[in-house]
């Protein structure tokens, strides 16, 4: 009986977790989420960075005039970063050469 009762918990366990990894995997396959848009201000160029903060590592750069698609719904606490997308490339841009725009359809 005791066996049974272990056995049946854990055959739940083990499907719940498997829905929940089956859950995770079908939204990191789902198109990222459009925020709004924006085009980049920045005299030459903009560094696009891993994380929201100056000394974060740059994954990647923004031309001026470029447009950057924003990927969360909400800047930085303070609003100094927002999170932008260029192509394949996710991470923060300072929104202080950033102007927001409509997105094209």
């Amino acid at each position: 009986m005791k066996f049974r009762i272990g056995l049946r918990r854990t055959l739940s366990l083990l499907v719940g977790a498997l829905m929940v990894l089956a859950m995770s995997l079908s939204a990191a396959n789902a198109a990222p989420r459009n925020y709004g848009c924006y085009i980049v201000t920045a005299p030459k160029s903009l560094h696009i960075r891993m994380k929201a903060f100056s000394k974060s590592p740059i994954i990647g750069t923004a031309r001026h005039g470029e447009l950057l698609v924003k990927w969360k719904w909400l800047c930085s606490l303070r609003g100094y970063w927002c999170p932008v997308q260029k192509g394949h490339i996710q991470g923060h841009a300072s929104k202080q050469y950033l102007t927001k725009v409509a997105c094209p359809q």
